[in-house]
């Protein structure tokens, strides 16, 4: 895992892991698992979900005015609060 010893809060609570945290963190486990942001993707949302208690970041590829500039769609990558980082793929 990229963070450890996080408190996890309870529901409703703010994060115990900084945005610029848990986005550095998301980042470097990408990285790890050879997950490649070319220029034409961008950081599309960060929002805690106070619920589950955790960082939810999404990448989406940017489009041109004659559609998608590459297939693929959005990459998200959670952060929760004990560390535990996971990515997903849509279209």
């Amino acid at each position: 895992m990229i963070l450890a010893g996080n408190e996890v809060r309870g529901p409703g609570e703010a994060p115990s892991i900084e945005l610029t945290e848990a986005l550095v963190a998301a980042q470097r486990y990408a990285d790890k698992h050879e997950v490649r942001f070319p220029a034409n993707v961008y950081l599309q949302g960060a929002v805690f979900d106070s619920t589950a208690r955790q960082w939810v970041f999404d990448w989406q590829v940017a489009t041109t005015k004659h559609g998608p500039a590459t297939k693929g769609g959005i990459t998200i990558i959670t952060v929760h609060e004990s560390g535990q980082i996971t990515i997903n793929y849509g279209e």
